[in-house]
Parts: C-alpha cells; sequence; structure tokens
C-alpha cells in the first residue's frame, strides 16, 4: 500500500502558512470588534462586518509592506554596499577587515588635498556635510571597506588643531584624523575619543 506523505520541510511550511492563516483570521475578528465597539462612539463610522474586516486587514497589509520596502530601499541607498541580499531581504555585510596603514593614509591625504582646494576654491569655507552636493560625495568613502570618514563641518581652517575629519571605528584603535592646520596623524581611540569630547 503506497501511502504519500510531506517531507519534513514541506510539513513545517505547511505549519508555518496554517499558523499564519489561523492568527490572520484571528487578527480580522479583532478588528471586526474594536472597529464596531469604536463605532458605537463615532456616529460617522459605519459598522462593518467580518468579511470587510477581512478586506481591511488585507489593505492595510498591503500598504505597510510598501512602506517597508520604500524604507529598505532608501536605507541600501544611504549606506550603498552596507547590506547584502538574503533571500528576498537584505541583512548587513560582515566580515571586512580595514585596508593597511599606507592605503588608509593615502586615501585621507587624497581627502585633506579635496577639502583644501574646495576651501581655496570657496573663500575658505568647507562643505556643510557629507552630503553636501557642491562636494563629491565619494570622496568621503573609507577605502576598500564599507562606510565613511566622520566630519565636523563647523570647523574652520587655520590656527589651530582642532579635529576636522577622522576614520571610524571600523579602521581600528589607531586612527587617522585631519586636524585644521593641515596635519594628518595618527591617533590612539583614547586620544581621539578625549578629544572629541573637549571639542563637545
Amino acid at each position: 500500500m503506497t501511502v504519500i506523505t510531506l517531507t519534513d520541510v514541506a510539513e513545517a511550511r505547511l505549519q508555518s502558512v496554517s499558523f499564519f492563516c489561523v492568527v490572520y483570521l484571528l487578527l480580522a475578528w479583532g478588528v471586526k470588534l474594536l472597529w464596531n465597539y469604536l463605532a458605537k462612539s463615532f456616529g460617522w463610522m459605519p459598522r462593518i462586518n467580518y468579511r470587510r474586516a477581512l478586506a481591511l486587514m488585507l489593505v492595510s497589509g498591503l500598504f505597510l509592506y510598501v512602506i517597508l520596502t520604500m524604507i529598505s530601499g532608501a536605507r541600501e541607498l544611504l549606506t550603498p554596499g552596507a547590506w547584502k541580499k538574503q533571500g528576498i531581504g537584505y541583512e548587513l555585510s560582515s566580515g571586512e577587515k580595514p585596508p593597511s596603514k599606507e592605503v588608509r593614509k593615502e586615501a585621507i591625504q587624497k581627502l585633506k588635498t579635496k577639502l583644501w582646494v574646495y576651501a581655496r576654491e570657496h573663500d575658505g569655507k568647507l562643505p556643510h556635510g557629507i552630503f553636501d552636493k557642491s562636494f563629491d560625495s565619494y570622496h568621503w568613502a573609507l577605502p576598500e571597506v564599507t562606510g565613511y570618514y566622520a566630519y565636523i563641518p563647523t570647523q574652520k581652517l587655520g590656527g589651530g588643531r582642532d579635529i576636522l575629519v577622522y576614520e571610524p571605528g571600523v579602521m581600528g584603535r589607531k586612527r587617522f584624523v585631519i586636524l585644521t592646520d593641515g596635519s594628518v596623524e595618527a591617533w590612539s581611540e583614547d586620544t581621539l575619543r578625549t578629544a572629541l569630547e573637549r571639542d563637545e
């Protein structure tokens, strides 16, 4: 006698779908009760039956799905490369190693040169932020890893040794900084934290 059964994976998925359907039907029943209870206090609200409650749940679910998809897309645009596709969704990329000290120093030196050229061409003023359209955003990108340099746009060039740009924590405990006097130095994490707290 032949017996047809589901595989373990198919059975688990069927149970998950069944559970979701039961919860969905119960929530629709709850929405109906809550809606009709409120309709007693607000005359402008029409009473709904169970079928309309199901339709309301479906429309609300589709609306939330569109909103969450838009948020996911915006997140990917604001942090390009930071998220990798996993199934139908995205998750944070991991396992990135910081580049060598030489690569990091060369990259931050290039950024420093770009900032000084920008200031010279704009009467000593610096970009308003890393998304200032007058300054190409790719200059702020970290070399070989995902992320951007930290930038303090309120600083002014010359006349001091205040922090203008510094590498984020992903670069390790020894980080390069650009100072307002034009210096590019490697600071320990503790020194950097102390300087930032002093400037607050």
